[in-house]
């Protein structure tokens, strides 16, 4: 649940920095779980399997460079305060 959150929030962050058309969406969303896969997984999927999500819609490089960009926009600030963050902590 974790790596979801942390898409859904990386979504958020970007879409709210920046307007993306309807089109690279799909993209988006894939940029940010493949971050979020990275900074929450143990073993990270490879680039292959989200393309193959995405219908190969996007080759690998595209998702790659995505994936800078949306670091960029960010300014490489990843982490947030999660709730299930809190709730380890307390119990």
């Amino acid at each position: 649940p974790e790596t979801l959150f942390l898409s859904i929030n990386l979504i958020d962050r970007f879409l709210s920095k920046r307007q993306v058309s309807l089109v690279k969406l799909q993209l988006v969303g894939l940029a940010a779980t493949l971050l979020a896969a990275k900074y929450e997984e143990v073993t990270t999927p490879c680039v292959s399997n989200f393309t193959y999500l995405a219908d190969n819609a996007y080759d690998e490089q595209e998702l790659l460079k995505a994936e800078r960009y949306m670091l960029h926009v960010l300014n490489f600030s990843l982490a947030y305060p999660n709730p299930l963050l809190h709730l380890r902590r307390i119990s």
